[in-house]
């Protein structure tokens, strides 16, 4: 190594040696070229539940969330489940208490629902008591096998307000096996709440991002296999974009809770993504990717094929819209006309709908009172674009219906609330409604220009 030698025994003062050089030995590592190497990268095990009768709101994220503890039965001596239905449950040498849950008779299992932390033991002589965990009446007695089992898992995100009506909870590091109605309890905030569904979460497009490495020479590709369906997953591998989305995906795929992968799929996990790595030029160089920047984005498109109501002053049951702002124009420059020109990726069994609203600046009326009004389509009606090209876009132009050009000079003309009759607007909105039959190829707009314009 060329150069002076600086030594130092405390990294701050160092000195010279003019005599003396470093010798080393350096090691590299000689890559096989006519090797590939493949990531195979799986998803964790998350539980997606949709549930009701919270006690309050999970908010103690990293919290132990457990189900139902399910005993295996050896020997009982209650009659049926009915003289158990709201009885509590204790164990005589753990000391745990839950509450009777459900029973199966096929299985010879009951399920416990609100243990708490200690929990109840295998062999352990099980009581069952009503009112009162510690003296209430005996309803019955029973020995347990060493069967017993208890879902679990870690809250890492609870969800109450952006699905309408849902309660969403979202676990990690799941153990065991969620079910619809079973009860959940956190070990450290007493919270409670019950099971309506396990979720399988749509995918309609992917975002696949990882933090690489690909040197002159290399290559990274990438694939993934999903749940086809609820109860199957897909057979052969899909093409996927490393580093951007994933459109065009032929149907929807999902990824399912852990609990119905176990159930459903035989353990098999549904979401797969494999990574090729290659290099066949230069041994001295690799690919790589750093797994810990890594992540994967699943993306869900709503959108349904039904415009009904679409022209009543609000509402409508098309489930995708864009709806701009009211514009209002300078003074002096109120308009009789309006046209709509946008870019639209619009493949076939998609369609993008212009509708507007106006309002003149005499009109004691509000936006809100005014309906929508949908536009014509001036450009060709079957020009499409292409399913296999999602960048594909095309420019479409819209115009306000001849029908209601009706004032002097085909000047736009509507009828307020009041039965008065007004001609040309002071502001205006406009709406876009999108509608197609399959989710993982929805239209999209980009570029959108409204002209007002005076006549």
């Amino acid at each position: 190594h060329s150069g002076i030698l600086f030594t130092s025994s405390n990294e701050f003062t160092w000195r010279q040696q003019q005599e003396e050089d470093l010798k080393m030995r350096l090691y590299f590592a000689k890559f096989d070229t006519s090797q590939t190497g493949e990531a195979v990268l799986k998803n964790r095990g998350y539980e997606f539940l949709k549930v009701s009768n919270t006690s309050g709101q999970y908010t103690d994220f990293g919290e132990k969330i457990d189900g139902e503890t399910v005993v295996t039965l050896t020997s009982t001596s209650y009659s049926n489940s009915a003289s158990l239905a709201g009885s509590f449950v204790q164990g005589a040498t753990s000391g745990a208490v839950g509450k009777f849950a459900s029973q199966n008779t096929a299985a010879n299992t009951i399920n416990i629902s609100d243990v708490g932390t200690t929990k109840f033991a295998n062999g352990e002589f099980i009581r069952f008591r009503t009112g009162n965990s510690n003296t209430g009446t005996i309803v019955g007695n029973t020995a347990v096998s060493i069967g017993m089992t208890t879902a679990n898992g870690v809250l890492y995100y609870y969800d109450d307000f952006s699905r309408a009506n849902n309660n969403i909870l979202y676990l990690d590091k799941s153990s065991g096996n969620f079910k619809a109605g079973m009860k959940l309890k956190g070990q450290r905030s007493g919270l409670t709440a019950q099971i309506d569904t396990i979720i399988d979460n749509p995918i309609d497009a992917i975002y696949l991002h990882n933090s690489q490495m690909a040197l002159p020479g290399c290559s990274i590709a990438a694939k993934g296999k999903f749940g086809a369906t609820a109860s199957t997953r897909d057979t052969t591998f899909t093409k996927l974009n490393s580093q951007m989305v994933t459109e065009g995906l032929t149907n929807r795929r999902l990824c399912l809770s852990s609990s119905n992968e176990t159930t459903n799929l035989s353990g098999q996990k549904s979401l797969e993504v494999v990574y090729t790595l290659q290099n066949s030029v230069d041994p001295r160089l690799s690919p790589a990717i750093d797994m810990r920047l890594g992540n994967i984005l699943l993306i869900e498109n709503f959108i349904n094929n039904d415009t009904t109501n679409e022209e009543a002053t609000a509402g409508g049951n098309a489930t995708a819209r864009h709806i701009t702002k009211t514009v209002q124009l300078a003074d002096g420059q109120d308009a009789e006309d309006l046209a709509v020109i946008l870019d639209a990726y619009k493949p076939q069994g998609t369609n993008v709908h212009v509708y507007y609203k106006i309002l003149h600046a005499d009109d004691s009326d509000t936006m809100r009172d005014v309906s929508w009004v949908k536009m014509d389509q001036d450009t060709e009606a079957n020009l499409y674009s292409s399913s296999e090209n999602t960048e594909d876009f095309k420019e479409y132009e819209f115009s306000i219906p001849s029908a209601k050009q009706t004032g002097h000079n085909s000047t736009v003309e509507y009828t307020n609330s009041q039965g008065v009759t007004f001609a040309g607007f002071k502001n205006f909105k406009v709406k876009i409604v999108f509608t197609g039959t399959n989710t993982t190829l929805p239209p999209r707009v980009r570029d959108l220009r409204v002209i007002a314009l005076q006549r």
